[in-house]
């Protein structure tokens, strides 16, 4: 029930709000346009401070830590923890267990991996935030950890990863940890690379609240076309052919030659002769039952 601006439960809790009127939400809206500009100023701000800073890394790859994992002719599937990466992995899984590309997860979305029967070849842990450690397993099965940290910060989560009996490359940057798994990709010339939970459009730029803007900006330029949203893979790949497929195709067509050859003379007069055929050699089986009883 709403009430003089306050919003009453059914369960007793009472929700206050502020009352807007028509006038109030077109205020408020010639206001957000008025900022857009400000956002935009901001936005190309940042942009250029991070390239000016991260040059080396966003346009030729150095700083990236050497890893085990062969990227050489295999196309990259990223994965990030978010509230479409359940939906968007059951997409991508038929295409990850027939092409095997490489499989970088960031942080937490590793155990997601995990426990979908998929392994990811690269672990991506953001040392900058506050959350735990993914699985020590998950980091175990891995064939490279990388810990992101921030210039000049100190290794204490490498550190931490190290003391799971997993040796962890470190990669200082101010870019955010999804952005270096796509730079990873990138200096691997994986084509293409499929972000999984990876969503970044002109509202998330915009959106002053959202950090990183920069950093995800600049490395999707820097990737271009090889980036490939996970929803437009099944548009994309239909699967593989398998040797079943090909075995039912071949019993199909056989089925319908032998069809074809039934209502002809030829090969009503092949039935009658393997006709034949077939109960000779039932009935000489048959005589031969009782000696073979003996």
């Amino acid at each position: 029930r709403l009430h003089d601006g306050v919003l009453h439960l059914d369960d007793g809790r009472a929700l206050e709000g502020r009352l807007l009127e028509a006038a109030d939400l077109e205020e408020e809206t010639t206001r957000a346009r008025l900022g857009l500009a400000s956002q935009l100023e901001t936005l190309t701000h940042n942009a250029a401070e991070l390239l000016r800073r991260e040059e080396e890394l966003l346009l030729h790859g150095r700083g990236l830590p050497t890893l085990a994992t062969s990227f050489e002719g295999r196309a990259a599937v990223v994965a990030v923890e978010g509230p479409e990466l359940a939906a968007e992995l059951a997409l991508v899984t038929p295409y990850v267990r027939e092409q095997h590309p490489v499989v970088i997860a960031v942080h937490h979305a590793a155990d997601r991996l995990v426990a979908a029967g998929l392994r990811p070849d690269v672990v991506v842990v953001d040392g900058r935030s506050d959350l735990d450690l993914p699985r020590a397993a998950t980091l175990s099965a891995a064939a490279d950890v990388v810990v992101v940290v921030a210039p000049g910060a100190g290794h204490s989560l490498t550190a931490a990863v190290e003391r799971t009996g997993v040796r962890a490359a470190t990669l200082s940057t101010t870019a955010t940890a999804e952005d270096a798994a796509l730079l990873l990709a990138k200096a691997g010339e994986s084509t293409p690379v499929i972000g999984v939970g990876l969503h970044a459009d002109l509202e998330d730029f915009l959106d002053r609240d959202r950090g990183g803007v920069a950093s995800t900006y600049l490395t999707r330029l820097a990737l271009g076309p090889r980036l490939v949203d996970a929803t437009a893979v099944p548009l994309l790949y239909t699967g593989r052919v398998r040797p079943r497929h090909l075995y039912v195709v071949m019993l199909a067509g056989l089925v319908a030659l032998l069809c074809a050859l039934a209502v002809t003379p030829v090969g009503q007069e092949w039935a009658t002769l393997w006709g034949e055929r077939l109960t000779g050699w039932a009935d000489a089986l048959t005589d031969r039952l009782p000696d073979l009883s003996r």
